[in-house]
């Protein structure tokens, strides 16, 4: 399975572990069901080390106008997205970050320190 799925609702934290190969189905899947789950307000990390494909620049502007269609007004918590340290999924990585805009909070990640950072100031223990 591409995209294994882990919520958590103590710490309001969802866990969506990218392994290849993931489909943009695969994607907009995931982000449908946080919001048929009515998770659409816990912070979400999407662990993509296990993944080396990049995405063409249309595909990332596709996923995030389907994630603005989903959740439309509603504030969508902290997402954190840890890639492999390739300069070309970096490139991606921070593509996806700014056209994502001011309205998102998307933190890329690069390493366990990061990571773990992450985790603590979002994903807090309850």
């Amino acid at each position: 399975m591409p995209i294994d799925y882990q919520r958590d609702d103590r710490r309001r934290l969802i866990t969506a572990t990218l392994t290849d190969p993931v489909s943009f189905q695969d994607l907009t899947g995931q982000t449908d069901r946080q919001w048929a789950d009515d998770a659409w307000d816990y912070a979400i990390l999407y662990d993509s080390r296990g993944t080396s494909a990049v995405r063409p620049h249309e595909e990332i502007q596709r996923l995030i106008d389907h994630t603005r269609s989903v959740g439309g007004e509603r504030p969508r918590g902290p997402v954190g997205v840890a890639i492999p340290s390739r300069p070309d999924l970096l490139r991606q990585g921070l593509d996806l970050a700014d056209r994502a805009g001011s309205v998102r909070d998307i933190e890329i990640l690069l390493n366990e320190t990061q990571l773990s950072s992450w985790l603590v100031r979002h994903a807090a223990r309850r």
